[in-house]
């Protein structure tokens, strides 16, 4: 699984938020997606709409209990843009498929940022903005984190 920026600039016009009483992330307003790309973070995930192969939000429950607290400094080079799956295997609309067994949130009290992260000691060669506060980080095409600012329902 590989992700890419597309040539379309602008920004998913949508916000992830989160919900307390249902310990679940989602986005506002909700986004046609028919594709899962689970993070390995309870059951987090990236949303695909499979007719573009577009990465169009991601949500999914994640007790806040799970999270860990830590001083966070999102990316400070990011470029703006539509981010884009390739896969060589035949993706069922309605389905969803694991990135990752085990990845953690982490969560910054003062700033609000969250990050979820796959690879650990890997540099992104590209942090793409593909909503409002929300960064994936991206290293020869693989997937190196989520960051996203922490909005309350």
């Amino acid at each position: 699984m590989k992700f890419y920026m597309n040539d379309k600039t602008g920004l998913i016009l949508s916000e992830p938020k989160y919900d307390i009483e249902e310990q679940s992330f989602f986005f506002d307003p909700s986004l046609e997606s028919d594709f899962t790309l689970m993070l390995g973070c309870s059951y987090l995930g990236l949303n695909i709409f499979l007719k573009s192969r577009m990465l169009v939000s991601f949500s999914g429950y994640c007790p806040k209990h799970l999270w860990h607290e830590e001083i966070l400094q999102p990316p400070q080079r990011v470029v703006s843009g539509m981010v884009v799956i390739e896969c060589n295997d035949t993706l069922i609309s309605g389905a969803g498929i694991y990135l990752f067994e085990q990845t953690n949130l982490f969560y910054d009290k003062n700033s609000n940022w969250c990050c979820v992260k796959a690879l650990n000691n890997i540099q992104a060669d590209v942090n793409i903005e593909f909503a409002p506060n929300c960064v994936i980080s991206l290293s020869g095409g693989n997937f190196v984190a989520l960051w996203f600012k922490l909005i309350y329902a």
